[in-house]
């Protein structure tokens, strides 16, 4: 619009211009001057329309803009926000799940065993709880991965007594595992390592017979003993859930494996005549559970995380040559993380 008026002017001092020197330039003829006024109002009916226009569409922005605001203040507030939050929630839903903040950097651990070894029923009543232990290092490295090493130990020694015989049985049991996991976050509270590894296992036992008789008013007794020697070395699966039900470092925990190792078994047979030695390939299935939880505390420049639970193993074994069979029993752990 403005520059319309502009323009207007310029015409009219253009032609008060024209008439003062009009000694200099000729003056334009009427036809000409009435095409030139004929212009400019043709341009400042334009411009009245586009203003008009503009106007309209201003007055129904601000109707549009008063009706919501009508209807936003008849709802009552508490109503608006159940609905910002419900839309919040839609919203998170839609959202992948958080990577759990893992800090990064190797630790160490060190734990204690209280575990009963699993035999052949005519030893499970007499056999024991012992103490045993348990090491581990591992990295935790970028993007939840990790990588472990865990050696587990214990040694049980139990003394058989019946009237006619005494028999001390031996059980050395020595794993050693490496393992490559992954951690998942499943929601803002749980998640599952998933983790693949090798197993290798030493299993030594032994159960030295004394049986002592009476024949004819004569007391005999003999003596012979039965060891089975194992080593073997396989794959190993884990999948290890965690749950963090009030949102801190507390967590409870849960662990599940299986193992297929393959080697050899030294059989032994010897008592006060003679000795003999049979080895031969064998291969055994391995498969775990365990339950527990833990806490972590948190410093500047260190984590330590303990740990307490409950374990159980149990041993496929295709040939049935060992007494062992497994072990179960509590366990507890301190670990420091760097």
């Amino acid at each position: 619009m403005n520059t319309l008026i502009m323009k207007y002017k310029q015409i009219v001092a253009l032609t008060s211009l024209l008439a003062i020197t009009a000694n200099v330039k000729a003056t334009p003829t009427n036809e000409e001057l009435y095409g030139m006024i004929l212009d400019l109002k043709k341009e400042v009916s334009e411009s009245k329309t586009r203003e008009k226009d503009l106007h309209a569409n201003l007055d129904k922005a601000n109707a549009e803009l008063g009706a919501a605001k009508k209807q936003l203040g008849a709802l009552p507030k508490t109503e608006l926000i159940v609905t910002a939050v419900k839309q919040l929630d839609e919203i998170k839903k839609d959202e992948p799940p958080k990577i759990p903040n893992i800090k990064e950097g190797f630790s160490v651990s060190a734990g204690a065993l209280y575990v009963k070894p699993i035999t052949d029923d005519y030893l499970e009543d007499e056999v024991n709880y012992d103490p045993g232990f348990q090491v581990s290092t591992d990295y935790q490295a970028k993007n939840n991965w990790d990588y472990a090493l865990k050696f587990k130990r214990f040694q049980s020694t139990t003394n058989i007594y019946s009237s006619y015989s005494y028999s001390p049985y031996t059980l050395n049991y020595n794993v050693l595992d490496l393992e490559i996991g992954k951690q998942i976050t499943l929601s803002d509270n749980t998640s599952l390592r998933i983790s693949g590894g090798l197993r290798s296992a030493i299993i030594n036992e032994k159960n030295n017979h004394h049986n002592t008789y009476n024949y004819n008013s004569t007391y005999y007794s003999n003596f012979y003993s039965e060891g089975a020697n194992f080593w073997g070395i396989g794959p190993r699966i884990t999948a290890d859930p965690t749950w963090k039900p009030f949102g801190n470092n507390f967590r409870v925990f849960g662990s599940v494996s299986g193992s297929f190792l393959m080697g050899q078994r030294n059989d032994t047979y010897s008592n006060s005549h003679y000795s003999e030695s049979e080895r031969h390939t064998d291969t055994i299935g391995m498969l775990d559970a365990g339950s527990g939880f833990g806490y972590t505390i948190k410093t500047n420049s260190t984590d330590i995380d303990l740990k307490t639970g409950y374990q159980l193993e149990r041993w496929i074994n295709k040939n049935n040559g060992n007494v062992f069979s497994g072990y179960h029993g509590a366990y507890g752990t301190i670990a420091i993380k760097y």
